[in-house]
């Protein structure tokens, strides 16, 4: 299975939810908006990398709190 592809697939229905909620009147204008916004955010969001000890790394670490023992693979500290 390539998870970015199901990544994208559940991307695809998140905007198909929210536009559908829209139409129906569940959701104001503004908030599916916003909803839009955020999933577009994620679907482009910077790629995260992964060491071959299970550990995630990014380019740019000024993002990154490396001392929140964020999630790896191994479930070890990284």
């Amino acid at each position: 299975m390539n998870l970015e592809q199901e990544f994208q697939k559940l991307m695809d229905e998140a905007v198909k939810s929210i536009n559908d909620k829209k139409a129906k009147g569940v959701l104001s204008h503004q908030q599916a908006e916003d909803l839009l916004d955020i999933v577009s955010e994620r679907r482009h969001s910077r790629t995260r990398a992964w060491n071959s000890s299970g550990c995630s790394f990014d380019d740019d670490d000024s993002t990154y709190d490396d001392n929140d023992g964020g999630w790896n693979r191994s479930g070890q500290a990284c």
